[in-house]
């Protein structure tokens, strides 16, 4: 799909949706560049830095999956998700301070 057409940020992340299973690495450079994508929604863009921490998270890249989920903005719909998923990221990087500092964020409690 050519990158002018509206549709290319969600095919943007179907594609990474689709290599997570096969090649978790392009799926992790498909979602940063969907993040960065000028023409990609609010929405759009929150999850795909979402599914970049999840797939980080698979790779055992703790640190990086947790500042890919910091990136979802406060405000945003899936900003709970984030904290819970980032926390448990920083519990597997051994940082246990990070991750009940995410956890009794306000809105978490």
């Amino acid at each position: 799909m050519p990158p002018e057409t509206t549709a290319y940020p969600q095919a943007q992340y179907v594609k990474g949706l689709l290599q997570e299973r096969t090649d978790p690495q392009s799926a992790a450079a498909t979602f940063r560049s969907l993040a960065a994508l000028p023409g990609a929604g609010g929405e759009l863009k929150e999850l795909a830095w979402i599914a970049l921490g999840r797939t980080l998270y698979a790779l055992h890249r703790y640190a990086e999956a947790s500042a890919a989920y910091e990136n979802v903005p406060r405000f945003s719909r899936h900003w709970d998700e984030a904290l819970f998923e980032g926390a448990y990221a920083d519990l597997q990087k051994g940082d246990p301070g990070a991750a009940l500092g995410k956890l009794h964020s306000p809105g978490m409690c």
